[in-house]
């Protein structure tokens, strides 16, 4: 076994044998539910867990695992779990429903955002998508950014029908050929890679700006259990010390707990930042996807929803203010 993936695993253990001074079993602890995205934009909830920052601080949590944000945060809607952790376009596009949706936290920031085309048919380059289909999920923060992304190259007139899809049959229809053209993110776009190889183009898509993952939950569960909250931030500040403090230890755990691939690790790990925040740039982007919703007619309201009172700072400012800059 290797000696760095034997270190975590040691580490494990030896956490779930201190996280508790009294002896507390993990079932007499409080219970708390996340609906999270199986994958490393929402690492911080794992972490957490398998190394027993969350039961050192007086939680039992259990964690439902979901192959994206956007089915985490239904399940959490459904009342499955008591949070949920997503993209902040996902939030953005349930608050004009939820108005008691609340963000504590984002999570990590990731640059994960591309368009992929197959070069080994009739395409060749983006301006030959005019009139095909592609492949995407709607509503999701990859279309906004491929949206953006052609606008911003002057390519808004392409005409081009997007079909709304989940990110597995996205991945599944570029690789048999049924599409040419998909919207996706990783690490969906580096397996279609590993599979096509020179028969497909990547274009990053998203720029400079970062997606925000975020902890959210509703506000009724935040009022009735605040000193929870506060202990879930604080289990996840921990777990981003224990991902920075050694990157080498974290990629082992990656490795072993998402099954991902080391050269996937070493292709993606500088797109992803991991750190508990609430940064005033996470409010604009929300107002920018928000009014993009309304432009695209994906809600019946005209009204931008007032983020900074559905972003409770409360909690995280209560335990690392430093990490707040909402104003």
């Amino acid at each position: 076994m290797n000696k760095t993936v034997l270190m975590v695993l040691t580490g494990v253990i030896f956490l779930g044998c201190i996280a508790s001074p009294n002896q507390i079993q993990a079932h007499e602890l409080k219970l708390v539910r996340i609906a999270a995205y199986k994958g490393d934009a929402a690492a911080l909830v794992y972490i957490a867990k398998d190394m027993g920052f969350f039961e050192k601080n007086g939680l039992n949590v259990s964690i439902s695992d979901f192959a994206s944000g956007r089915l985490a945060m239904e399940s959490m809607l459904e009342g499955n779990e008591d949070l949920a952790t997503s993209a902040n376009m996902v939030f953005v596009t349930e608050s004009f429903n939820e108005p008691d949706l609340r963000v504590l936290a984002s999570v990590s920031l990731f640059g994960l955002n591309n368009m992929v085309i197959r070069v080994d048919g009739e395409v060749k380059d983006i301006e030959d998508i005019s009139g095909k289909r592609v492949g995407l999920s709607k509503k999701s923060s990859s279309e906004f950014f491929f949206h953006r992304y052609l606008t911003l190259k002057d390519l808004g007139n392409l005409n081009v029908t997007y079909v709304d899809m989940n990110p597995q049959t996205i991945k599944e229809s570029i690789i048999n050929g049924s599409y040419a053209v998909v919207v996706t993110w990783d690490p969906y776009t580096y397996e279609i890679q590993k599979v096509l190889g020179p028969k497909v183009m990547v274009i990053p898509i998203q720029g400079s700006q970062k997606v925000n993952f975020l902890l959210s939950t509703k506000k009724k569960w935040l009022e009735n259990n605040p000193d929870d909250a506060e202990k879930i931030l604080k289990s996840l500040i921990e777990a981003s010390q224990w991902i920075n403090a050694d990157t080498e230890r974290a990629k082992d755990y990656f490795l072993n707990r998402f099954n991902y691939e080391r050269e996937y690790l070493s292709y993606s790990w500088d797109k992803c930042t991991y750190q508990v925040t609430l940064k005033q740039s996470l409010l604009i982007a929300m107002d920018e996807q928000a009014e993009w919703m309304i432009k695209q007619g994906y809600t019946n309201t005209t009204d931008i929803p007032n983020y900074l009172e559905l972003v409770d700072e409360g909690p995280l400012e209560e335990i690392d203010p430093k990490s707040v800059t909402i104003i």
